[in-house]
């Protein structure tokens, strides 16, 4: 087997797998929450995880264009999502109330002759022998699967309904037929977010009973997991092993999850069980062969009558126009790797993201750290709730894989586009064919550099460490001044900026200072602190709708934070800050108000802007050299209505991305397509489940918001080992409010404008607004 046919195998058996085990988990959580609100959370947890595969870029792409979904699918549509995404699931949970995972699990193989069935009586469509074969061995041992009248597990009612399940989803997967030309990611969101918020309005509209809120996110997380990753896995199956060998594997799912119901639920295999999966077995076997040769018959005769199923699981069969010809990645994969040399300046987000796509070619990424930082999570390394090896991982480990990829930690200092050399602060300089500039920013204290001794900003991890000990230090400081003098000095703490870093740094700071700090200090009282958000304009958040910005400062009044609006600072001493005319005493202050592009730019000798950004052309190249490409916080790029991209990280990513593409295929600059920004919207906490979300028209806030923000950073983070422990780490601040990062280490740090921007800082400034890349 190669490589990619091997790939494919496990991609398929572990689509099979997640989604084989979701009967078993379901189960465990019906009885808190009932059939209605669980189908409705798992399809909503499903909606949540295909968001979350577009927000990284698709990176399984089929490599076709897919038609876009039109109004007259409006009823396809509606089919689709009250047959297979409400009625179906809530028969198969209702049932599974009644019977046993084993049971339940193996009578879903029932779907496949249901569809059979209903294709050829209901769509005319033509049925071979061996289909034939199959739908009757897999109904016989249906029939000795579930005659057992005196089992304790058996109940009629619950089999007609699992039954009544499938019947549901093979109306569902023929339904689906008709809509196989359009996008299936885009059908499939549709489908499972109608589904989640019809089910869960029709539960609130009935009174049902609504889970404790650990049950309802872990049962969002199983309808992520188990329909919305295992699709992932699924597509990409389908893409390496072809639809025939794809199904074979999904088709093992039911039977995986009889097997996974022992262990979970204690259950046991009898006699009866294992002749009936025998035969079930067998029966899937004859549907898939007497399928494959349907399939190949039309083939011969240059028809095409096979078709793509959405499904519930949005599998696809046998010959769909949409994926007839895949294309072969593999074929585009850099022509020129051999003789030439990419340099990328800047292991952040976009330069992170071009070099995984350029992987296999002679690549060589200069950071002045050793780590990519995800600049994200960084408040919360600040604010005591992480430590900094949750958030930072080593580069070399990332590429340890690719022997192509070369690492060299050092300090850019300049470019020298004639010669064709980066030069830098200790090593020997580095020649380059390609360069790929994205050396992040640093913070812009709009002429004013000598208040950054006494504001510390928010950008690299030693930012992150120094302002946590600061904090903790000001705890410790006012709780020593009480006991020894019995004096009461109010602990001020000044945030300068309402965007995304000062919001979240003055929500976490709100939380830890009255919740989660004030059993430690007992001789601190809650009027003693005092948490200022400064914003010179005339609202905080100014990037999201007005109506999020209002809902975010009413929850940080809340929290009691003083939100200070249309208030420029005018300055900052050592002993406090100047706020609209009125000095404010504070040795607390933390800068989160601008930013401006790395000096290293200077050196490319071409236009910048007022922030020292390159004007990159529509390819994010320089003028006159096609081949150095400025991504990220380094480049002024429009989007198509003229405005400048923000700083983003899902900008920096995507950018990284297209630069690779443009780089590996060695596209001409006149061939070349201009860069477009898909924007995938914009997300930001405020404490402990508050956030705001923005994405297209869908407008979000509250809790529905703060777990979205928790799955979208949990799923970006790059290592599993990260995921489990910031996952943890949460769980455990959420249920104790107790921060778990909160020792002092009194390290030394530079300060003023001596202490150099890192030719790394993650392509991406501001990077709150998170939802994802390209």
């Amino acid at each position: 087997m190669n490589p990619s046919k091997r790939q494919g195998a496990l991609f398929g058996l572990a689509a099979a797998l997640l989604f084989g085990i979701s009967p078993p988990f379901a189960k465990l959580l019906l009885p808190e929450s009932g059939p209605m609100v669980t189908a409705g959370l798992l399809y909503l947890g499903a909606c949540l995880g295909l968001l979350l595969f577009e927000m990284t870029g698709r990176p399984f792409h089929l490599g076709v264009e897919e038609a876009p979904v039109r109004r007259a699918d409006a009823g396809l549509l509606a089919g689709v999502i009250l047959t297979g995404g409400m009625l179906g699931p809530f028969l198969m949970l209702w049932g599974l109330e009644r019977l046993s995972g084993v049971l339940t699990s193996l009578l879903l193989n029932l779907e496949a002759p249901f569809t059979v069935l209903v294709a050829v009586l209901v769509f005319r469509e033509h049925l071979v022998r061996l289909e034939l074969a199959g739908v009757l061995v897999i109904v016989v041992g249906a029939g000795i699967l579930t005659y057992r009248p005196d089992a304790i597990h058996w109940d009629v009612l619950g089999i007609l309904a699992v039954a009544g399940a499938c019947l549901c989803w093979a109306i569902d997967n023929n339904l689906s037929q008709r809509l196989s030309l359009r996008d299936p990611l885009v059908v499939t969101r549709m489908k499972t977010l109608g589904a989640g918020l019809g089910m869960l309005g029709l539960a609130a509209l009935t009174s049902q009973q609504w889970p404790s809120f650990t049950i309802l996110l872990a049962t969002l997380l199983l309808g992520l997991v188990s329909y919305g990753v295992s699709l992932v896995l699924d597509m990409r199956a389908l893409r390496l092993l072809g639809a025939a060998r794809e199904a074979g594997f999904f088709a093992t799912a039911p039977f995986i999850g009889a097997v996974v119901a022992v262990p979970v639920l204690g259950e046991r295999w009898d006699i009866q069980d294992a002749t009936a999966t025998a035969l079930m077995m067998a029966g899937v076997a004859l549907l898939l062969r007497g399928r494959h040769a349907h399939t190949h018959r039309h083939e011969e005769v240059e028809h095409d009558h096979s078709h793509q199923h959405e499904e519930h699981h949005d599998h696809v069969h046998d010959g769909s126009p949409v994926l007839q010809e895949p294309r072969n990645v593999a074929c585009l994969w850099f022509p020129f790797m051999p003789h030439k040399q990419v340099v990328i300046i800047g292991g952040g987000f976009g330069g992170l993201a071009a070099a995984q796509l350029l992987r296999d070619a002679d690549v060589l990424l200069i950071d002045r750290t050793n780590h990519h930082l995800f600049q994200p999570l960084l408040y919360q390394v600040a604010t005591a709730a992480l430590s900094p090896g949750d958030i930072a991982w080593p580069l070399r480990t990332i590429f340890r894989r690719h022997p192509h990829v070369r690492v060299v930690m050092d300090e850019v200092l300049s470019i020298d586009r004639a010669a064709r050399l980066v030069r830098l602060r200790v090593g020997a300089p580095i020649a380059f064919d390609v360069l790929i500039v994205a050396p992040g920013s640093r913070h812009s204290y709009f002429g004013h550099d000598g208040w950054e001794q006494f504001a510390p900003g928010l950008k690299t991890l030693a930012d992150a460490v120094y302002l946590r000990e600061k904090m903790l230090l000001a705890f410790e400081e006012a709780e020593r001044r009480r006991i020894a003098t019995g004096t009461r000095d109010r602990l001020t703490f000044a945030i300068v900026g309402g965007g995304p870093t000062g919001v979240e740094l003055a929500g976490a700071l709100a939380e830890i200072g009255r919740k989660a700090m004030g059993p430690d200090f007992p001789n601190l009282r809650l009027d003693d602190l005092a948490i200022l958000l400064v914003e010179g304009g005339p609202r905080i958040l100014p990037g999201f709708s007005p109506d999020l910005s209002t809902k975010a400062a009413t929850a940080l009044e809340r929290m009691g934070v003083t939100i200070k609006l249309h208030s420029p600072v005018s300055e900052i001493r050592a002993d406090g800050v100047m706020i609209g005319g009125e000095f404010v005493r504070s040795t607390n202050i933390i800068w989160a108000a601008g930013n401006e592009a790395s000096p290293i730019l200077t050196s490319l000798a071409v236009p910048q802007d007022g922030s020292g950004r390159i004007n990159v052309q529509r390819d994010l190249t320089i003028p006159n050299d096609p081949w150095i490409f400025v991504i990220g916080d380094a480049a002024h790029c429009a989007d198509a209505g003229g405005n400048p991209l923000p700083g983003l990280a899902p900008v920096a990513v995507q950018q990284g991305r297209y630069v690779a593409m443009l780089i590996r295929e060695e596209a001409a600059p006149d061939q070349r397509r201009p860069f477009v920004y898909a924007d995938r919207g914009m997300l930001a906490t405020i404490g402990r489940a508050q956030a705001v979300a923005q994405i297209g028209l869908l407008r979000l806030s509250g809790l529905a918001a703060w777990l979205l923000w928790c799955v979208v950073h949990i799923f970006l983070l790059i290592e599993f080992r990260s995921r489990v422990r910031v996952m943890s780490e949460w769980m455990w601040y959420y249920l104790t409010f107790k921060p778990g990062a909160r020792i002092i280490y009194t390290l030394q740090r530079q300060s003023g404008r001596e202490k150099k921007p890192s030719p790394s800082g993650s392509a991406g400034s501001d990077t709150k607004e998170w939802v994802g890349p390209e």
